[in-house]
């Protein structure tokens, strides 16, 4: 009889009737409280529902009437991952690979909890493990591309990538995934990176319906809504705060879709900053497409492009009179549900730029961004006197392309004697410290010139960090945004190389637009050529020092009633022309 309970039970699952099942499911674990496959059918139900604290009671309950079931103890782990309990979920892990040694799951979650800790090297290891007891295995192939990137091997992920795409082209992860990594590789031609992501777009066009709202507009106040999971601790959220704080709330009722399950005192404060908050995190691509269109929003901007935790399958659905995608991601989505895309003229001068680009280029000129300062930053501090001539670069491993570090070590040849900071999350490991300075080593730069600083535990002591560096150096091709604003805001110039892409001409628009064009260079011969030149003219370097803060702080970067007046006129003006092909 339970059985036939079960199987009705998992028709309505089946259904999308969670609820109900929930309700039948209920009575049926009341009524057989030793029946592992009830408890789990339950665990199953509420994790659908979002609610996964109690999700994780009932698998609790069925991995321990069953603990020989590998699925009863896979289906715990998995739950105990998404609240980030990853210990327990890593024993749980543990119980389930004695007793299917040979299972690629086992360690493709394992991999996934590793990552999600910032344990990189850790986890390229047990992937690698993994696809020792199962090398076909599909989410395994597609986790070590990850694994790659965030190891600094942006190339070698790019190709597992391609190998992938070719393989399961109707795969939509490995697809917006490839796009993402193409940003990080030097030298991949422009119209390839635009086909990477148009591929992308025509799956998640695929049958998606058309939502465009079709009523009349409503008279009055422009209906605007951000879609993010980055509205946290996250650069996304520092530069979308003071755009939020300015935006007039008598011109625009202001709408957040947050698409995390996981929020923090900043996603408090970007709640208290607009009108209608959206708590989206269990919530499918379809369903938010749905709740955008029932807000008739006169324009959508989604800030992630093909970042992790995107919603461009629900943009497909193109569920607002106009979509937009702004700010997280340095390039088009491919996804033809989104018309406009914002960046200015400096990150993509009129012309080529507007051909890379599935959607139509709006330029929020003279910057696309506004920078608001962080509170938690010590004053800037005098140079140590007799301190060896310093480079810092604090951008993330993935941006530390071979490119650019034969760049660097360029500069610091001709530099006798200079030294260089490296500073990134994905440090946390030694191996991965080891690796960047084999790296450096391998082309040309001694490992005892070289220090590679941990993560710091808060903003501050990390701030803090830059009172060591004399000249910032940018990454190529992909160029740091929120690291180049705080090492100015730190006093500390940055010297970047403009390229022909988005990606590599950000540095452009933030040094341009605080009169530092002179530390943009066109040219690698010119970076050295800057760089070495300012690190040796202490005069120049005082003067930076001492002014750099308050460079940034008077100009467009800081204005943020300026900026929130300017994003308005172009929401107006989106909205009020519609798509223009």
């Amino acid at each position: 009889m339970t059985g036939v309970r079960l199987d009705q039970i998992r028709e309505l699952v089946s259904q999308g009737k969670n609820e109900q099942a929930k309700v039948a499911c209920r009575r049926l674990v009341q009524s057989a409280p030793a029946d592992a496959a009830a408890a789990s059918l339950m665990a199953l139900i509420l994790m659908n529902l979002g609610e996964v604290p109690q999700a994780i009671f009932y698998a609790q309950k069925a991995a321990g009437l069953s603990p020989q079931d590998f699925r009863a103890r896979m289906n715990l782990a998995g739950l105990l991952a998404t609240e980030r309990r990853f210990d327990e979920a890593m024993k749980e892990i543990d119980a389930a690979t004695r007793l299917e040694p040979g299972s690629g799951e086992t360690h493709q979650l394992a991999t996934l909890c590793l990552l999600e800790q910032g344990k990189h090297a850790a986890a390229r290891e047990r992937c690698a493990a993994g696809l020792k007891a199962a090398p076909e295995d599909h989410d395994l192939l597609v986790t070590r591309a990850n694994t790659l990137l965030d190891c600094g091997d942006a190339a070698g992920a790019l190709a597992a990538l391609d190998g992938l795409a070719a393989k399961y082209p109707d795969d939509a992860f490995v697809l917006s995934t490839r796009a993402l990594v193409m940003n990080y590789v030097d030298g991949v031609e422009p119209g390839r990176v635009r086909a990477a992501h148009e591929a992308y777009g025509a799956l998640a066009s695929r049958g998606a319906p058309d939502l465009t709202p079709r009523g009349a507009r409503t008279p009055g106040r422009l209906r605007v809504g951000f879609v993010s999971p980055d509205l946290r601790g996250h650069s996304v959220a520092m530069f979308m705060l003071p755009l939020l704080r300015h935006l007039s709330r008598g011109e625009f009722q202001t709408f957040a879709y947050f698409t995390n399950r996981f929020e923090d005192e900043t996603t408090r404060v970007c709640r208290g900053l607009v009108e209608v908050w959206r708590e989206c995190g269990n919530v499918s691509d379809a369903a938010l497409a749905g709740l955008i269109a029932r807000d008739e929003l006169d324009v959508c901007v989604e800030l992630s492009g093909h970042t992790k935790g995107h919603s461009l399958g629900a943009m497909a659905a193109h569920p607002a009179r106009v979509v937009a995608t702004y700010l997280g991601y340095p390039n088009t989505t491919g996804v033809r549900g989104v018309d406009v895309r914002i960046v200015d003229s400096r990150t993509d001068p009129v012309g080529e730029a507007d051909g890379h680009a599935t959607e139509r280029l709006v330029r929020l000129d003279p910057c696309f961004v506004c920078f608001e300062p962080p509170m938690e930053a010590p004053e800037v501090r005098a140079r140590d006197a007799g301190r060896a001539p310093t480079f810092v670069s604090f951008n993330a491993a993935p941006k530390l392309s071979p490119r650019v570090l034969g760049l660097w070590a360029k500069v610091m040849e001709s530099v006798p004697g200079s030294r260089l900071v490296l500073k990134a999350a994905h440090f946390s490991e030694a191996a991965l410290r080891e690796e960047v300075l084999g790296r450096l080593a391998a082309a040309g730069v001694a490992r005892e010139r070289v220090e590679v600083l941990s993560p710091t535990k808060g903003r501050a002591e990390h701030l803090a960090a830059y009172h060591a560096g004399d000249v910032a150096l940018d990454t190529y091709p992909y160029h740091g945004t929120t690291t180049t604003l705080e090492a100015m805001w730190m006093g500390v110039p940055v010297v970047t190389l403009a390229g022909g892409v988005h990606a590599s001409r950000v540095g452009v628009s933030l040094l341009q637009a605080v009169g530092l064009q002179e530390l943009v260079a066109k040219r690698e011969e010119e970076y050295v050529e800057i760089a070495a030149g300012l690190v040796m003219d202490a005069e120049r370097l005082a003067g930076l020092r001492g002014g750099l803060r308050e460079r940034v702080r008077a100009s467009v970067l800081c204005d943020g009633a300026g900026f929130a007046a300017r994003f308005g006129r172009m929401l107006r003006a989106i909205a009020e022309e519609g798509v223009k092909r």
